[in-house]
């Protein structure tokens, strides 16, 4: 089978299973039709799986930044029908054009897109996703599938779309995360400023019949950094055009493979039973890369021709190395180089300076690098410096590796105390000028007023003794401290407090209480939490005796049930009583249901077709545990329900029956289990022969001719 009857089969497979999907769907697909952004997002986010959104003119964004389409769910046909979707504002790149999230099995088709920072974007976790005939041009990435960290990006599909003018990556599936199985088909990528399409590993998929041309520095780019395997197969697939490398790979283990594909300029890549490429771009010639060899001192590189590249297949005419070109001359790094870092301390002269180990290395050409031997070696000073303190009473040397400041009566050589003040001595002892004063003794103002403990207000100011002993002066501080007020009205009705400075006289007010138990109802030994709260009260007494904080909780398991907690709490504005109960909690219960995508309950008389989604709904109470058959459904203790499609039986006569069953240990211990019996009528997909749609019942397939 040739490569191109490979690709419409492929198609054809893409088309079948998408196709049967949508026809088995029990519930008819609805079409939204949208003429804003706004309106757009709106009607994603209201469509259920199967149903299309048609564009019905350009959508526009006005102002930056922006975003243009955002997907909610899965299962969704987002047909642009040709129209636009831009930005007439922003400078730059902003936003996403369309952003299918981590949802499944989406459509998009029929789009221009143009001025986002991405084009269109697939997050972690999104699958079995269909990338359609649209045109993405001036944008910083064209279609995008990236993921750092998350859920895999798997067996998506991006096929027959026009990629160009992008300033970063045409077509990008890289991460460091899990991409298996994706597939990159019939696209066109060109014009772009950097790469045409860049495959980074850890994934795998298929990259077929793409042409890629054009683009400023590489075609396909394959980057593996050891983060698992970049498996792909690149088939019949052209890269030409390109200023770097039409198809540059890393040496991925285990490395991708393909055939059939047209390039010429290219790195650690050959197809299959192959030296090169396949087919090479046409009006150019058939050369292997560059590699270096030694001509005398000279570093120079070339490269093997092996012929013209005629209707882009290499017809081998002559073989010999050509495009000679000198790479460097090694005699020119000849020299002496730094060993290691500078050390130690020397003098050179009236310099300080640093040692610094030298060797002369004299460089030839060997093999395909320079190289260099060790002919001398030698110890240079190095960071030197003048030894000067700007002082111009000393005279200044450099000896033995340090600088040395000789004086005769150097200025300011000590301080010392002279009429209560510090003053400047040279080495003579003769005493100079003013080093620092000490000042005078003095007192603060009083400041704000404060609280203490015994609810008295005051203030204070601070004492300052200066003077000067020894060489240096000294500030002795001291708090004065006075009393401006005892806070007391001599009022029996008010409580006297200090507060921020002032004496507050508050009028006593009555006691509140709150007493509640937590759960409420409980089973005979089982544990409950009574919590209480008051406000002005000094001291609580619980109904049994005993004394209790003003507020707390503490845990108990009541003997018998019900059982009442009271308190009774007392404070300067009196006393109050509360209470609270717990009550015995009731049995446990257990209900299994089975209804259809219409909510009605599935029985005898409701069967339903194969193929078809039920909900399963399960309410437990007081159970401790629960689960049940099929066991992927997660039956668990709280209630729950969940869309399932049940599997029959083929085995015949009809009807074919389903059971679902939960089983749950309750809270005292005790069994319970509930199950349902579903039935279907319809012969489950298996057609007699002879049987086709649409003149046999809707399960049976249908017959297509191919071409």
């Amino acid at each position: 089978m040739s490569n191109t009857q490979n690709k419409y089969f492929f198609l054809f497979g893409i088309f079948i299973f998408f196709g049967l999907t949508f026809f088995a769907s029990p519930v008819s697909a609805a079409t939204y039709y949208c003429d804003s952004l706004i309106n757009c997002n709106d009607a994603i986010a209201n469509a259920n799986s199967g149903d299309v959104v048609k564009v019905t003119e350009d959508l526009i964004k006005h102002g930056c930044p922006f975003s243009g389409i955002t997907f909610s769910s899965s299962g969704i046909i987002f047909d642009c029908q040709g129209y636009h979707i831009t930005d007439d504002t922003c400078s730059g790149y902003s936003g996403t054009g369309i952003n299918l999230g981590a949802y499944d099995f989406n459509t998009v088709q029929n789009c221009k897109i143009s001025r986002f920072s991405t084009g269109i974007n697939l997050a972690p976790g999104s699958s079995n996703n269909i990338i359609s005939n649209n045109t993405v041009i001036s944008n910083g990435q064209g279609i995008f599938i990236n993921i750092i960290i998350g859920s895999a990006i798997s067996n998506n599909t991006i096929i027959g779309n026009t990629v160009e003018s992008i300033s970063d990556v045409g077509i990008r599936a890289s991460g460091f995360s899990s991409m298996p199985d994706n597939t990159i088909i019939d696209n066109i990528v060109r014009f772009g400023s950097n790469v045409g399409m860049y495959l980074h590993g850890p994934a795998s998929g298929t990259v077929v019949d793409n042409n890629v041309t054009n683009n400023d520095r590489y075609g396909l780019y394959m980057l593996n950094y050891n983060r698992g395997n970049n498996i792909f197969l690149v088939n019949s697939n052209i890269f030409c055009g390109h200023s770097l490398k039409d198809i540059w790979e890393n040496n991925s283990t285990p490395p991708n493979t393909g055939d059939n594909n047209t390039c010429d300029i290219r790195q650690n890549w050959h197809d299959n039973d192959a030296t090169r490429c396949t087919y090479c771009c046409t009006n150019t010639g058939c050369y292997d890369d560059f590699v270096n060899y030694c001509s005398g001192d000279q570093l120079r590189k070339h490269r093997m021709y092996h012929g013209v590249c005629t209707g882009n297949v290499c017809i081998e005419t002559e073989l010999g190395w050509t495009d000679d070109q000198l790479v460097q001359n090694c005699n020119t790094q000849d020299g002496w180089y730094d060993i290691g870092g500078h050390y130690g301390s020397v003098c050179n002269g009236n310099q300080l300076c640093k040692n610094q180990n030298q060797e002369y290395r004299n460089y030839t050409c060997s093999g395909s690098s320079c190289t260099y031997l060790v002919t001398n070696t030698r110890i240079i000073k190095v960071d030197c410096a003048v030894c000067d303190d700007s002082n111009p009473a000393t005279i200044d040397t450099c000896e033995a590796g340090a600088c040395v400041y000789n004086t005769a009566c150097s200025t300011h050589s000590s301080s010392a105390c002279y009429d209560n003040d510090v003053y400047w001595y040279d080495s003579c002892g003769t005493r100079e000028d003013k080093k620092q004063e000490c000042g005078d003794n003095s007192t603060g103002a009083w400041g704000a007023n404060y609280c203490k403990a015994d609810d008295s207000l005051y203030h204070s100011r601070v004492v300052h003794q200066r003077g000067c002993a020894g060489s240096s002066c000294y500030d002795n501080t001291s708090t004065e401290e006075e009393l401006v007020e005892t806070c007391d009205d001599s009022n029996p009705a008010t409580i006297d407090t200090c507060v921020s400075g002032s004496c507050v006289y508050t009028p006593i007010s009555p006691p509140t209480l709150t007493i509640s138990v937590n759960p409420t109802a409980i089973l005979s030994g089982e544990q409950t939490t009574v919590t209480w709260s008051s406000t002005n009260t000094t001291d609580c007494v619980g109904s049994l005796g005993g004394a209790y904080p003003t507020s707390g909780s503490f845990p108990d398991s009541p003997a018998s049930l019900p059982r009442t907690y009271t308190l009774t709490c007392t404070g300067p504005g009196g006393s109050i009583t509360d209470s609270a109960t717990v009550t015995e909690k009731s049995s446990s219960t257990l209900s299994l249901s089975v209804v259809d995508l219409n909510n009605v309950v599935v029985d005898d008389y409701n069967p339903i077709y194969p193929g078809e989604s039920v909900t399963v709904e399960w309410i437990p109470d007081n159970m401790a545990s629960c689960s049940g058959i099929p066991t992927d459904l997660g039956f668990s203790s709280t209630p729950g329900s969940v869309v399932h499609t049940p599997i029959f039986s083929n085995t015949p006569p009809p009807p074919y029956e389903y059971t679902y069953t939960i089983n749950c240990t309750g809270l005292d211990s005790s069994l319970h289990s509930e199950s349902v019996t579903i039935k279907s009528t319809r012969d489950n997909g298996i057609c007699d022969p002879g049987e086709t749609y649409p003149t046999a019942p809707k399960d049976c397939p249908f017959t297509y001719e191919l071409f």
